[in-house]
């Protein structure tokens, strides 16, 4: 995860890590969301590359926001994910705490 301004970012491979599932179909998922996502909502997902440290090959990815993480996270494992995943990762970071304070449970 990254904070960037105001914005906390969670990638693909952030959420395949958390939610023990294969890069290919966390990719996979987020295609089928955005596919038929509003447009509103697309500025949620933003597909970027990341370079393995193993073979040095360039891989897609997507960096999201909170809502497009909670959108893949309710998908994978329901509510159960959404109290859990995002807030508990993001209470690790001391600027999410500070710019988003209201949005962690207690």
């Amino acid at each position: 995860m990254r904070v960037s301004g105001h914005t906390v970012y969670a990638s693909s491979r952030d959420v395949a890590a958390f939610f023990g599932k294969r890069h290919d179909n966390v990719l996979k998922a987020a295609e089928d969301a955005i596919a038929v996502m509003p447009a509103e909502g697309l500025p949620n997902f933003r597909e970027t590359t990341y370079t393995h440290p193993q073979n040095g090959q360039t891989y897609r990815m997507y960096e999201m926001t909170k809502d497009g993480f909670t959108l893949l996270a309710m998908g994978f494992n329901g509510k159960p994910a959404l109290a859990s995943a995002f807030p508990s990762v993001c209470l690790l970071r001391p600027t999410c705490k500070k710019q988003c304070p209201n949005d962690h449970p207690r």
